[in-house]
C-alpha cells in the first residue's frame, strides 16, 4: 500500500515538473522569430554558412507556419516599441560619434600618427554602427 502510494506520489510530482517546463518554453511567434534571428547573426559573423542557410529556412518556417493571426498581433505590438528602443540606440550612438569625432581632433592636434590611426578607427566604428541602426529603423519604416 505505502509502495504504490508512494510511486503515485512521484509520478505526480515528476508529471508537475514536465508540465511547468513545457510551459516555461512556450514562446510567441515573434520570440521564436527573434531567437533563430539572433542564432543567424552569430552564424554569418562566425562564418558558418550551413547553420545560417538552415536558420533562414527556420525563420521562413516560423513566418509562414506559425500562427498567423498571433504573430501578427506580436508584430503590431513589439514594433512600435523595437523602434523606440532603436530610436534611443540611434540617439546614443550619434553621441558615441561625436564623443569620437572631438577625440580624433584632439588627437590631430597632438600630431601623433598612431593616436590618430586608432581614434579614427574608433569614428568608422562607430559610425559604422549607427548607420546600420539607422538603415535597421528605414527598413523598418517601410
Amino acid at each position: 500500500m505505502k509502495k504504490s502510494f508512494i510511486a503515485t506520489l512521484l509520478l505526480g510530482t515528476l508529471l508537475s515538473f514536465t508540465s511547468v517546463s513545457f510551459a516555461q518554453t512556450d514562446y510567441g511567434c515573434k520570440k521564436k522569430e527573434d531567437n533563430l534571428n539572433i542564432q543567424l547573426r552569430y552564424a554569418e559573423q562566425y562564418g558558418n554558412v550551413h547553420r545560417a542557410e538552415n536558420l533562414k529556412r527556420a525563420i521562413i518556417n516560423v513566418r509562414e507556419h506559425c500562427g498567423k493571426a498571433t504573430y501578427r498581433e506580436d508584430l503590431e505590438l513589439n514594433d512600435e516599441i523595437y523602434k523606440q528602443n532603436l530610436n534611443e540606440k540611434i540617439a546614443k550612438q550619434q553621441a558615441k560619434v561625436a564623443s569620437a569625432e572631438k577625440e580624433l581632433e584632439q588627437a590631430k592636434l597632438s600630431g601623433k600618427e598612431k593616436k590618430i590611426r586608432q581614434k579614427t578607427e574608433k569614428v568608422q566604428e562607430r559610425q559604422k554602427k549607427l548607420n546600420d541602426y539607422q538603415q535597421e529603423l528605414q527598413s523598418l519604416s517601410m
